[in-house]
């Protein structure tokens, strides 16, 4: 007996539009994971050699790393000079810059700063000269300063003085001063008191009180910004179970106990 042949069975549009669907899902997760796993890149100033260095061996680099290890987010930290790594930072180059003071993203509104600072630094005043007594910003007017290029408080509060010198970093702003180029230098109390030490310097010396003590925030390019939460809150969990201080102090101490 003869069959007519059977109708042509045409697949359902809905189920053809399903798989294609699902296969470009999966490609965007696979794309999503790819991105995840792209490590952070972070700039930090080279003028800190003891906060941080190329070998990641500063105090500033343990409590860094330790951090967004715990915040599962893998980074790069590149040492640059002060002002280069802003403006990388601001124009996406790279995706962060460690560590600095607050209200910069007035002047560059690509960068947002963390709601949760990293550490306080004393802004101080180290001379050669016995007899020098500073109160104060105006009490440096009259002075020789040397400062580091891209160190915005000391830039702000200098600005229009006479008798500056910009330095690109920490070696050659204490070279100002041993030359006697300079009547003082403007650095961070904690890096100049640990280099005082690692030199030898016996004849430079902090001057007074710091200048002014400032939190230090780390700035994320604004296209990074979804992972300001996740790295608050680990630093936040990490001064609250002491290891923040710890780490700190631990840093801090072996430093100061290495010599010239």
């Amino acid at each position: 007996m003869n069959r007519s042949p059977p109708p042509n069975r045409r697949r359902s549009p809905r189920l053809g539009w399903g798989i294609v669907l699902g296969v470009a899902w999966l490609l965007l997760c696979g794309l999503a994971s790819a991105w995840a796993e792209e490590p952070l890149s972070l700039v930090i100033s080279d003028a800190n050699p003891i906060l941080a260095n190329a070998d990641h061996t500063g105090i500033l680099d343990q409590l860094v790393l330790e951090t967004f290890r715990r915040a599962r987010i893998p980074i790069t930290i590149t040492p640059l000079p002060s002002e280069r790594a802003l403006t990388n930072a601001n124009a996406g180059i790279d995706d962060g810059d460690l560590l600095r003071i607050v209200g910069l993203e007035k002047n560059y509104p690509n960068l947002i700063p963390l709601g949760e600072k990293w550490m306080d630094m004393e802004f101080s005043v180290f001379t050669r000269d016995p007899r020098l007594t500073i109160d104060g910003w105006e009490a440096l007017r009259p002075h020789a300063i040397g400062l580091i290029r891209g160190w915005k408080v000391f830039e702000r509060a200098t600005e229009g003085f006479p008798h500056l010198s910009l330095a690109v970093n920490a070696d050659s702003l204490f070279t100002l001063l041993l030359k006697n180029r300079v009547d003082l230098i403007l650095y961070d109390r904690l890096q100049g008191m640990i280099a005082i030490k690692r030199r030898g310097l016996t004849e430079v010396r902090e001057v007074g009180r710091p200048l002014t003590v400032e939190p230090l925030f780390l700035y994320l390019n604004k296209q990074r910004a979804d992972l300001i939460p996740r790295i608050e809150a680990t630093l936040r969990g990490m001064k609250q179970d002491g290891s923040h201080a710890r780490l700190m102090n631990d840093a801090i101490a072996a430093a100061l106990r290495q010599g010239p």
